[in-house]
């Protein structure tokens, strides 16, 4: 390893080989974090349901899908509408026109699933039934973490100390709901780009005070 690499953090060449934001964690669970320092914010906030709106792609594995699909709405006008129903209702859930959305709800731990990047809305516009989605995301606890910079590499370093260093020493669980990523607008005091995850959570205790024969059932997405 040449001098120059040698100095570089753990997180550098972390990024170098792992180009795109989401479904990362399939991985990083078995990623050794030690000297990897992180600047991500996190909170625990209860959220209403919300409906959504998307397109979807489905994904196994294979990490470039996602940010080939993100170009490929970006190109073709997709973000663009989506930002314009946005502006319709600006007192959104997340904050953001736009969203990606981990459909990950019947089993967290298998990374293949479908990805919708998706706005908050009761409708689908009449141009665009026939290629959207509609669901409600239910009633939930989120752990939020929150990041700047460039993207992808700021939403990477949230998802990896959200399943790398605070969910194993949490007192939660990865709820059975999908995740999500959120662009919050800036508030102009930071550069880069604002980014959020969010992990749907449920406290252990509600789990272990249950009784056995009860099961913990993911909430039915519509």
């Amino acid at each position: 390893m040449e001098k120059e690499e040698a100095n570089r953090p753990l997180l550098f060449f972390m990024v170098e080989k792992i180009k795109t934001p989401q479904a990362l964690s399939y991985m990083l669970m078995n990623i050794p974090l030690t000297g990897v320092e992180f600047m991500v914010e996190v909170r625990i906030e209860s959220k209403p349901a919300f409906t959504v709106i998307g397109r979807n792609i489905w994904v196994s594995q294979n990490n470039e899908l996602f940010g080939q699909f993100w170009e490929t709405c970006r190109a073709d006008g997709l973000l663009e509408q989506f930002r314009a129903i946005h502006a319709l209702h600006p007192q959104s859930v997340t904050g953001s026109h736009a969203i990606g959305v981990s459909r990950v709800e019947k089993n967290p731990d298998d990374r293949s699933f479908y990805f919708y990047i998706a706005t908050e809305s009761e409708t689908i516009p009449a141009d665009l039934e026939n290629e959207l989605e509609r669901f409600t995301v239910p009633a939930a606890d989120w752990a939020i973490f929150r990041n700047c910079g460039e993207i992808p590499e700021a939403l990477i370093q949230a998802e990896m100390y959200a399943f790398g260093q605070w969910l194993p020493g949490s007192p939660y669980v990865h709820a059975p709901l999908p995740e999500i990523e959120a662009y919050p607008p800036g508030d102009g005091t930071t550069s880069g780009t604002l980014c959020e995850f969010w992990l749907p959570v449920v406290h252990k205790h509600s789990i272990t005070e249950a009784h056995p024969s009860d099961e913990v059932h993911s909430h039915e997405l519509l």
